[in-house]
């Protein structure tokens, strides 16, 4: 199944593609020239340097990188949360709460991980809650730093089409009759769409996807939590489904 970020992203642009064939009475080599090199170097570039002047380069990092996540379809779910809570139950129900550091070595969440570890070695509920809500906190404050990348980028690229458009009626007024001129009809335009696209196509669909994503793995988390200090105080599974699924909703 193909994401939704990705159709929508894709239905964009095959809307822009559409309106420049259709203006250019679908002359493919007149539609071309809504495409220009200085525009986007001037939108895009600026709004890249914003952003590395906005925030630390790691934080810059975090954003680009959580591009991916965007186009991924999500992995986490509270309902595969709840049956991977349960099976874990069932195994510390059948075997003891040691088993659980064989299935804690087997599963590929770090999160998970130490609070199954820690469980394991018999650390205190109030212990196991304190590291595993640390860990969140840093988790939550990655994704809040994403987020803002995304949120600045939605501002400063309209802006810095502005600034591309402004650019060329500069350059028309300096050399009315030259090559300056015949670039700023085609530069100011284009610039200003790259910077409202860049916005409304591709940054503010980011930033509000990964606050969605967020509020979803605060609650798988939670729910994580939950479930290990239920296994760590010797609840049997069913009693921890039927917690897990209310906390989960419909």
């Amino acid at each position: 199944m193909i994401p939704a970020a990705v159709v929508g992203l894709l239905s964009g642009l095959a809307v822009i593609a559409l309106s420049a064939l259709a203006a250019s009475e679908y002359d493919v080599a007149l539609a071309a020239r809504f495409l220009d090199a200085p525009a986007a170097l001037i939108t895009l570039g600026g709004t890249v340097a914003a952003v590395y002047a906005a925030f630390p380069p790691s934080t810059v990092f975090e954003g680009f990188k959580s591009l991916a996540c965007i186009f991924e379809i999500p992995d986490k779910s509270a309902g595969e949360a709840v049956w991977r809570i349960v099976r874990l139950a069932e195994a510390a129900a059948r075997d003891g709460v040691l088993a659980m550091e064989e299935l804690a070595a087997d599963t590929g969440d770090p999160f998970l991980r130490k609070g199954l570890m820690l469980a394991a070695d018999g650390a205190p509920p109030e212990t196991i809650r304190s590291a595993m809500e640390t860990e969140l906190e840093y988790l939550n404050e990655r994704r809040a730093g994403a987020i803002a990348v995304w949120e600045f980028i939605a501002q400063a690229a309209p802006a810095w089409g502005v600034i591309g458009a402004l650019t060329g009626l500069v350059a028309a007024l300096r050399f009315p009759d030259g090559a300056g001129a015949a670039w700023a009809v085609r530069a100011a335009p284009a610039a200003a769409l790259y910077g409202v696209a860049a916005a409304y196509l591709l940054a503010k669909p980011a930033a509000a996807r990964l606050r969605l994503a967020a509020r979803r793995e605060a609650l798988v988390r939670g729910m994580e939590i939950d479930g290990v200090l239920a296994i760590r105080a010797g609840e049997g599974p069913r009693a921890i489904r039927e917690r897990l699924e209310n906390a989960a909703g419909p």
